[in-house]
């Protein structure tokens, strides 16, 4: 048996066909193009701060000496330098926790009377003695009394407290940025999520994320035997755009 399909039947099948295939790019393109409209950008800034204690402590003392010869000036130096090693070692801080961190020796210049007379035109000057300093760095934990570290030094020989400073290490600071930073991009997620909620709009995506500062302030303390040390604050901002929809 032949089935024969009317040629009028066939024609409107494929025009049907050829009709939902045209439409259907069309209608994807403008849904795309619909979707892309609605995306946008809010760029927005997000912070945190945390107080802590330091847990180091710096303090460099220094021994001057003087004398007419350069090699007496010298050796009287080391055994001063050596008697505030000993004391330092006596009350708990190690030889890795001690770096020399300047030392020089000069000459002492003076006018001369015979100088003078002789050469009354010129700013005539002679060398009358040598100076040595040198300067010790400890650096050990903020736990330990600096005001008890001080005087025992003095009155081990040494001549001049060059600076006392209490600060953060590098490890305990890389863990509270890294803490922080944290923190900060999360406020400025929260921050862009309160402002859409009223617009009934979401976050959908990171354009980029901008750390604008971290500030760490170092705190150099007076120069008094009664040393206590004082909380620092650390603080990280941060810019974030996002895509929201």
């Amino acid at each position: 048996m032949r089935i024969v399909i009317p040629i009028a039947i066939i024609a409107v099948v494929v025009s049907i066909i050829i009709a939902s295939n045209l439409n259907t790019p069309n209608e994807q393109v403008k849904n795309v193009v619909a979707v892309n409209n609605t995306i946008g950008e809010l760029s927005i800034s997000g912070s945190a701060s945390k107080s802590i204690e330091p847990d180091k402590l710096s303090i460099s003392i220094g021994v001057t000496t003087n004398d007419k010869s350069a090699k007496v000036a010298v050796a009287e130096n080391r055994e001063l330098m050596n008697n505030v090693i000993k004391a330092l070692n006596e009350n708990g801080i190690g030889k890795d926790e001690m770096q020399t961190s300047y030392y020089s020796v000069y000459p002492i210049y003076s006018k001369s009377d015979r100088c003078i007379e002789i050469y009354p035109q010129t700013d005539c000057e002679v060398i009358t003695g040598f100076r040595v300093v040198n300067t010790l760095t400890i650096i050990t934990d903020a736990t330990k009394d600096a005001g008890e570290l001080i005087d025992l030094t003095i009155d081990a020989g040494a001549t001049n407290i060059h600076g006392v400073n209490f600060f953060v290490s590098d490890d305990l600071m890389s863990n509270i940025k890294d803490q922080l930073l944290e923190e900060a991009v999360s406020n400025a997620k929260m921050r862009a999520e309160i402002a859409l909620k009223p617009l009934d709009m979401k976050i959908v995506g990171v354009k980029s994320i901008n750390i604008d500062s971290i500030n760490v302030p170092l705190h150099a303390l007076a120069e008094r035997t009664t040393i206590l040390p004082s909380e620092q604050k650390i603080e990280v901002n941060v810019h974030v755009t996002f895509y929201i929809s």
